[in-house]
């Protein structure tokens, strides 16, 4: 039986962290906002979490990760902005083909970012679903 080449692909979640983690930290308003697939401890006022809720393979070389990516912050308007800014990220990487180094064929947008205050803590939570195609690549 002749070998077969192994296809694997990069944690989704990871490469949303990084690629939001990064640009985020290049946008003066925004630099010292983490981004991490659990919510941080000790809490602070503003962060982004990024987690996988689902998606397809839809050929031997594509993903398609469904994403929940939930900006908290102490005021509506502040988490808002810090969702509307993280859509734009994504979509932007989405257009140049990358998202932190991993090829990324698109970015589209499920749900866009809507108030969803956090059930535990009533803090302000803005959430939005993306499907993200990324590449996989030889093992």
């Amino acid at each position: 039986m002749p070998d077969a080449e192994l296809i694997v692909f990069a944690d989704p979640e990871q490469v949303l962290v990084d690629h939001l983690g990064s640009a985020l930290a290049a946008l003066p308003e925004f630099v010292g906002v983490p981004v991490s697939g659990r919510i941080p401890s000790p809490r602070p006022t503003r962060f982004v979490r990024v987690r996988v809720v689902g998606g397809t393979q839809t050929d031997l070389i594509s993903d398609v990760p469904t994403l929940v990516v939930e900006a908290y912050a102490s005021l509506d308007t502040t988490a808002s902005r810090l969702a509307a800014i993280c859509r734009a990220l994504l979509e932007q990487g989405g257009r140049a083909g990358y998202l932190a180094g991993t090829p990324c064929r698109s970015v589209d947008v499920v749900g866009r970012p809507q108030n969803l205050p956090d059930p535990l803590t009533e803090q302000t939570r803005y959430t939005a679903t993306y499907a993200v195609s990324l590449r996989g690549s030889r093992a």
